[in-house]
């Protein structure tokens, strides 16, 4: 079973979770910064990287999430 790409756009949430925000605290500490509502917002830029958020364009387009 090959599942390449797919890790991309379908991570586990603990995988995004543990990126921290751009100041460098985690999701959970207090004056991270973290909004649950935009929880892409301000993140360190190795998430978007590493994982495909949505309304982020894709090679061919915008992934449709």
């Amino acid at each position: 079973m090959e599942i390449g790409w797919y890790g991309a756009i379908a991570p586990y949430q603990n995988l995004v979770d543990a990126y921290e925000m751009k100041n460098g605290k985690r999701i959970e500490e207090p004056g991270s910064g973290y909004v649950a509502t935009d929880p892409y917002s301000n993140r360190d830029p190795r998430l978007t990287l590493t994982i495909k958020v949505p309304t982020e364009k894709y090679q061919s387009g915008w992934i449709g999430i």
